[in-house]
């Protein structure tokens, strides 16, 4: 009997043994696990908190370049707007000068007057004193003093004759031999005939 008893406290004490050495083995292995799973939990933390940082900085980024296009366009836009009003002013600028030069085209032209029938053989000099002369005998007195500018027109292809344009620096004059030019026929100078008309 007491052989049996101590068999089994034998058994017993080695069965505690490999518990406990089964124990300890588990523990150490447990605490193993539980380091890396700590290391790696402190490893994923910090990729993560990078990952963040990089992500922060990327949004920033296009955040920026975004700004510095819309920027971009803003200049752009405000460019066209100051072209496209300076065109619209110029555009203006040229209406209104076209417009005065239209005016002022039909004002100077209420003072000339196209000759017909100047003999070919005047000088240029002395197509004053010839223009005079066909007022006069249409009894328009005039000088050579009242006209202010006198020129030939570029021969007509067809007859080769050459108009003459006479501007004064009077209306009144005009009109004096526009009127005296209703009653009268065409008058001859130097064989050639002429009449006052209005250009």
């Amino acid at each position: 009997m007491e052989t049996l008893n101590a068999t089994v406290n034998t058994n017993s004490a080695m069965l505690n043994a490999s518990l406990k050495s089964l124990q300890d083995s588990i523990d150490l292995r447990l605490a193993a696990i539980e380091t890396k799973m700590n290391n790696n939990f402190v490893t994923l933390t910090d990729a993560n908190a990078k990952l963040k940082v990089h992500i922060d900085d990327s949004i920033s980024r296009i955040d920026g370049e975004i700004m510095t296009v819309h920027n971009k366009e803003d200049v752009t836009e405000k460019k066209f707007q100051d072209l496209e009003t300076e065109y619209n002013a110029l555009t203006d600028r040229f209406t209104a000068l076209e417009r005065s030069n239209y005016s002022t085209q039909q004002h100077s032209r209420k003072y000339n007057l196209e000759i017909d029938g100047l003999p070919l053989d005047v000088t240029k000099e002395n197509l004053r004193g010839a223009a005079v002369s066909l007022f006069n005998a249409i009894n328009v007195r005039t000088t050579e003093d009242d006209i202010e500018v006198i020129h030939r027109l570029p021969a007509n292809k067809t007859s080769g004759a050459k108009a003459t344009i006479v501007r004064f620096h009077s209306r009144e004059v005009v009109d004096d031999i526009l009127e005296k030019k209703k009653h009268l026929n065409p008058i001859s100078i130097g064989g050639g005939k002429s009449a006052p008309v209005p250009k």
